[in-house]
Formats: structure tokens, C-alpha cells, sequence
């Protein structure tokens, strides 16, 4: 027996602490990982079986089994594609809605660029950095805003109201994929031109100056940048959409499978 004299000490542990030790604590994170793998890997429900080649038994010298066959056969190979086509039908917004965001993000900036590098008149001088880093910025931005304020409340079922969800995912796109780029895309090309000498750029300091240059270059584009600035909410609104109405059917299915499999059960226990 051990000393009762000596003082044990008393480890006290929060729930943050066992988080990772104990099953029943389940974590936010865990929770969007597993149904990110759920959509990775979803596959659609098959209600019709399709008999391979080798398993039907046709009678000799009959041409309407053979050609029922050959439909068998046709039909087997072409289920893959089948099944392949119903999930992109069912889950394309959750698969490929956060990269059309990303490209439309992406394309905007590229054509925001060409435009205000075209009234400068630099040509080519320094392209490639201003190209780089006005593709690269914008795209992050949109998509680690996309994933945290909308994928993820949406995969943690945080949905207080749809439609508020997806005038939010309006807001966010149009500052990542317009204001952020319409931003960056000046203080990028004035920093290449005014170590070239192409531009006569105003000082640094001048801070009236830099912001009539800007609004002088960008005047001419406004109709262009409404337009631009009306498709990325639309785009982005729509996509939120279908991305709330593909994961809450996804969700129904998953309960449907789940009611037959233990109706099944119960069945067969019956």
C-alpha cells in the first residue's frame, strides 16, 4: 500500500485536453472533414442491377436473346459513365462551385491588369510579376474566404437563413474577385513603372495625386467593372445555392439509405 502521507497530484484535464482521446468528443473540424470525404467519395443509389454478359443464359441460334444480350452488355459497360454523370449532376456545386469562383476571381484580375496596363502604355515591362501576384493574391483570398464563411457553416449544417448565406457569399466575392483586385492592380503596376521611367508616376507621399491618376485610368472602364462587379454577385449567389440545395439533398439521401438498411435489418431479424 502506498503512503497516504505523501500528497498525490491531482491532474485536472479540460474537455479541450481529452478532445483528442475520448470518441465521444467530436470536433468542428473533424465533422467538415468527414463530410468533405463523404462528397469525395459519394456515390449516387444504382436502383437498376444490370446483368453482366456472362452471368445471362441465352439459348442458341436465337436472334432476339443475342441483340437482348448485346443491350445487356452495352448497357453494363456504360454504367461507370452513368453513375459517373449522376454524381456530377447531383454534387457539381460542392465538387467544382468553389473553383468556378476561384477562375472567374482569377480571369477578372487578368483582365482588370490588361485594361489599366493598356492606358498606361508600359507594354510588356514587368508583366509577369504584376501577372503572378494579381492571379495568385485574389484566388487565395476567395477561396479560404469561400471554404471558412460558407463551405464549412454549410457542411456544419450553420444555416440560419439560405438567403442570407448567399447575399453574404455575394458580398465576399465581389471584395475578393473585384474591390481586392481593382486595389492591388495599381500599387502593383506603379511599383514596376516607376523604376522604369515608362510612367510618370506620382511620389509615394502625394496621396491626392495617386488617387486622381487611379480614378483617371479606371473612369473609362466603369461600365465595363458594372458589369463585372453584377456577374460575380449573381455568380456567386447562384453557386451558394446550389450549393445549399445539393448538400441538403445529399443529406435526404443518406437518410433514405440509412431508413432502408436497418429496415432491412429489421427484416431480417424478423
Amino acid at each position: 500500500m502506498g503512503d497516504i502521507s505523501q500528497t498525490q497530484q491531482i491532474i485536472i484535464r479540460n474537455a479541450q485536453q481529452d478532445e483528442s482521446k475520448s470518441p465521444s468528443f467530436v470536433t468542428k473540424r473533424d465533422r467538415i472533414a468527414k463530410q468533405y470525404y463523404i462528397i469525395r467519395s459519394w456515390r449516387p443509389r444504382n436502383d437498376v442491377y444490370i446483368t453482366p454478359l456472362f452471368s445471362i443464359e441465352k439459348p442458341y441460334f436465337s436472334l432476339n436473346n443475342t441483340l437482348d444480350d448485346l443491350f445487356q452488355y452495352l448497357f453494363h459497360r456504360l454504367d461507370p459513365l452513368m453513375r459517373a454523370r449522376r454524381i456530377i449532376v447531383q454534387l457539381w456545386p460542392l465538387i467544382v462551385g468553389r473553383g468556378i469562383l476561384i477562375s472567374t476571381t482569377v480571369i477578372t484580375s487578368l483582365y482588370l491588369n490588361y485594361r489599366f496596363r493598356a492606358r498606361m502604355k508600359i507594354r510588356n515591362y514587368g508583366i509577369l510579376p504584376t501577372v503572378l501576384g494579381l492571379a495568385v493574391s485574389p484566388a487565395a483570398v476567395t477561396a479560404i474566404v469561400h471554404t471558412e464563411l460558407i463551405m464549412n457553416k454549410l457542411l456544419l449544417l450553420e444555416i440560419p437563413c439560405p438567403l442570407c448565406m448567399e447575399s453574404k457569399s455575394a458580398l465576399m466575392q465581389i471584395c475578393s474577385g473585384v474591390f481586392l483586385p481593382l486595389i492591388l492592380i495599381p500599387f502593383a503596376n506603379f511599383s514596376v513603372a516607376a523604376g522604369s521611367g515608362v510612367y510618370n508616376v506620382p511620389h509615394i507621399t502625394d496621396i491626392r495625386g495617386i488617387y486622381r491618376r487611379i480614378l483617371s485610368i479606371y473612369q473609362p472602364m466603369f461600365p465595363k467593372i458594372a458589369m463585372i462587379f453584377t456577374f460575380h454577385a449573381l455568380l456567386a449567389g447562384f453557386i451558394t445555392y446550389s450549393e445549399i440545395k445539393s448538400y441538403l439533398r445529399m443529406l435526404d439521401m443518406q437518410y433514405l439509405i440509412k431508413e432502408e438498411k436497418e429496415q432491412e435489418f429489421k427484416n431480417n431479424i424478423v
